[in-house]
């Protein structure tokens, strides 16, 4: 199989944030926790910019697909889409935070050709660590996707790569070519006032606490579930379109989301 991607290697470009602290810092590490600072897995969360990712991590670049023709289709014969594939994840950063062991994961799909679509996770040393393939509808919407309970748990201070992408109908040789996009997920851990004040809020007080301490992957899935439950709610739809907007994808506030 043929990844349409132009690198699978993690950027390793050293990240300079100046950043304003908030007083009650809400992110915190095992060692942390335990009395033992690191600076190189705490973040201080701040409010300079929307989605800014935690220092001295990398500085990665958005990559959609690698591949020199039409990237985003099948073949020649389908027209290129408006919006393209598309990870959701800040386009300021490429970098998505969770506090979720099993985080959903978020991803344009346009039209196309393709019947399946194919999510890999790796770890920061290019390791395998779950993959699979869903059907996708010729419909085009947002799809989520939440790693099961038969994957293997994220671990706290740990960055992952994540790629999403169509499987192309096999050509004559039988060889198929997957376009795909790819995101980084950072995956911290909570300080214990605000977790617990996390543990005890309604799933809209959630949501606002996500997106306060700029924690993407948690908020965007808070977020769409209280949709997905309440879809004529004119306040939940006025939030997923700032959300998106804060993001830079406003382009798909409109569009459906599909769950996996």
């Amino acid at each position: 199989m043929v990844w349409q991607q132009s690198s699978r290697h993690f950027a390793t470009l050293t990240l300079a944030l100046t950043v304003e602290l908030l007083t009650l810092t809400p992110l915190s590490t095992p060692a942390q926790s335990q009395g033992t600072s690191s600076s190189q897995n705490s973040w201080e969360v701040g409010e300079t910019s929307a989605y800014d990712p935690p220092p001295n991590i990398g500085s990665p670049t958005r990559k959609e697909s690698g591949a020199t023709r039409n990237p985003e289709t099948c073949s020649r014969r389908e027209v290129r889409p408006n919006p393209p594939l598309t990870a959701l994840i800040p386009k300021n950063t490429d970098l998505g935070v969770t506090v979720a062991e099993r985080p959903t994961f978020f991803a344009y799909i346009p039209q196309t050709s393709a019947q399946t679509a194919k999510f890999v996770l790796q770890d920061e040393d290019d390791k395998q660590v779950y993959s699979t393939t869903f059907s996708i509808t010729k419909v085009p919407g947002v799809v989520s996707f939440q790693l099961p309970d038969t994957a293997p748990k994220l671990q706290s201070g740990k960055t992952y790569q994540w790629t999403m992408a169509i499987v192309c109908p096999p050509k004559i040789d039988g060889s198929r070519e997957e376009p795909g996009v790819y995101g980084k997920i950072w995956v911290t851990k909570l300080r214990s006032p605000i977790a617990n004040e996390l543990e005890k809020a309604t799933p809209r007080d959630r949501f606002q606490l996500y997106r306060q301490y700029k924690i993407w992957h948690d908020a965007l899935t808070t977020l769409a579930e209280l949709r997905r439950a309440n879809p004529n709610d004119a306040q939940l739809t006025a939030e997923w379109k700032q959300l998106l907007a804060s993001a830079e994808l406003s382009e798909f506030a409109e569009i459906p989301v599909f769950g996996q």
